[in-house]
């Protein structure tokens, strides 16, 4: 696998897609909730910005799978929740315009932050969350990954600080001792 390039396994990809589908769900409940009477038009719509999570959070090879669950869940929470109860074309629509805004703002923020998004980095390192890649990288460098990219971003000089020997080995010192 090229670096920086990241895969996920089919058990891993279709328990991401059901989540998130119980997500799109439960936010399109919410939204409904929050709706002009006596129309359907909501307020909010929970459920785009659900999308357009998962979407930032999944490689784009993956996202049609992420697209498709969207369409059963969107359906059966219009026609069976909204009042006045839609035509299916009008359902259809809907969907059509949540996934068009999900896709395209997640196109624009991938094109802004880069592809794939920088919190790869960690696990393309073997951390399993960006909080614990957070902490190594203080504890290596004397400040947080966040500070360093505003100080980057802000012209500043961002030259590691001397670091500083902890009481315990480092796991990575040990095995530079065999």
């Amino acid at each position: 696998m090229a670096p920086g390039s990241y895969s996920l396994r089919s058990p891993q990809i279709v328990q991401s897609v059901i989540l998130f589908s119980a997500g799109y769900y439960v936010g399109g409940i919410v939204g409904l909730q929050f709706h002009f009477p006596p129309s359907g038009i909501t307020v909010i719509w929970p459920s785009t910005a659900i999308l357009l999570s998962a979407l930032l959070l999944t490689p784009p090879r993956y996202w049609w799978m992420y697209l498709l669950a969207v369409v059963p869940a969107h359906l059966h929470l219009v026609i069976s929740f909204q009042n006045p109860n839609p035509s299916v074309v009008v359902a259809l629509c809907q969907v059509a315009n949540n996934v068009v805004e999900a896709v395209l703002a997640a196109l624009v923020v991938r094109h802004v932050i880069g592809a794939p998004p920088r919190f790869v980095i960690a696990e393309d390192l073997c951390f399993a969350d960006a909080s614990g890649f957070s902490r190594a990288f203080k504890r290596e460098f004397g400040y947080t990954p966040r500070e360093a990219r505003h100080a980057a971003l802000s012209g500043l000089d961002v030259t590691p600080k001397a670091r500083v020997p902890s009481a315990r080995a480092h796991f990575g010192d040990l095995l530079r001792g065999f």
